[in-house]
């Protein structure tokens, strides 16, 4: 897998991945990249693959919220990818789910 910075491109990941998606840490906010991925298998090595284009990842800082007792808070995250991304809700390192006291609207 190999990371475009504009005119320059780096190997991000030289390892066999045998499944198919990936999480890849520490890319920075703001700034542009576009990924190409190639297959190797005991035939051959395949050409990088086209991609999506080039694509921003836009952090914002974390802001508490407070509510009233039975109140609600909400919190408004926008985001995209296709395929649509798998929305997980975190609070102090644990996942947060619906139920109990809590309902979680994913729009």
């Amino acid at each position: 897998m190999e990371k475009l910075d504009y005119d320059e491109s780096e190997v991000v990941y030289d390892y066999p991945i045998k499944r198919n998606d990936f999480i890849l840490d520490n890319l920075q906010s703001g700034k542009p990249y576009e990924f190409h991925v190639k297959a190797i298998n005991k035939a051959s090595e395949s050409e990088p693959g086209s991609t999506a284009g080039r694509f921003k990842i836009t952090e914002y800082p974390v802001a508490d919220a407070t509510a009233r007792i039975n109140g609600e808070a909400v919190f408004t995250v926008e985001y995209d990818g296709n395929p649509v991304p798998e929305v997980k809700w975190f609070r102090s390192g644990l996942e947060f789910s619906s139920g109990g006291r809590y309902r979680i609207s994913t729009t």
